[in-house]
């Protein structure tokens, strides 16, 4: 493989990492919010 696709995936990779802690970070808020009513 060459550079341009490691670093491509690597991106990707980063792309999806960010998404999905983001999605995590709202379902637990609003889990609490949930919990506190």
């Amino acid at each position: 493989m060459s550079n341009t696709e490691v670093t491509t995936i690597i991106l990707i990779l980063c792309i999806i990492i960010a998404v999905a802690a983001y999605s995590l970070s709202f379902l637990i808020k609003k889990k609490n919010t949930e919990d506190n009513h």
